[in-house]
């Protein structure tokens, strides 16, 4: 299951439609992100991702172009949604809320029944989870020297 997820030139989340497409999972790449992290460390985490069973990619494009992606692992019945990404220019559009439904359909259609998800304290991710039903599980703290 790979998605790519066409919105129109407004950007309305109602005006969606969602596609199956064939592209490797090379989300950093299409968006053209500069990569936070050391290329050899992107390409690890692409190799061990995909490598991983149930993992699956899926591309948001409005007007033809990508504006996000996101992950989703399916595993015994829990759903991790995982690496979800929006290009700036593409923000404030829609693209995360429709890709975080878009996995959330595709996990109940895989029969999960828990989906769990990480974002960082705070950010415009932890509310758009919550709009969906999301419930704060508990705070981590990472230390950083």
């Amino acid at each position: 299951m790979r998605g790519v997820l066409e919105l129109d030139s407004g950007g309305s989340p109602d005006n969606r439609r969602h596609d199956r497409c064939s592209a490797d999972y090379q989300t950093a790449a299409a968006l053209g992100d500069a990569p936070l992290f050391p290329g050899e460390a992107i390409e690890r985490a692409e190799r061990d991702l995909t490598a991983t069973s149930g993992f699956v990619g899926s591309l948001a494009m409005i007007d033809g172009k990508p504006a996000g992606g996101a992950s989703l692992r399916l595993s015994d019945g829990v759903a991790q949604l995982c690496g979800a990404a929006t290009l700036p220019e593409f923000r404030r559009r829609g693209v995360q809320g429709a890709r975080l439904s878009m996995r959330l359909a595709a996990a109940a259609a895989a029969g999960c029944d828990l989906a769990v998800v990480t974002t960082l304290p705070g950010s415009k991710s932890q509310q758009n989870v919550q709009k969906l039903g999301f419930q704060l599980l508990y705070p981590r703290a990472v230390l950083v020297r």
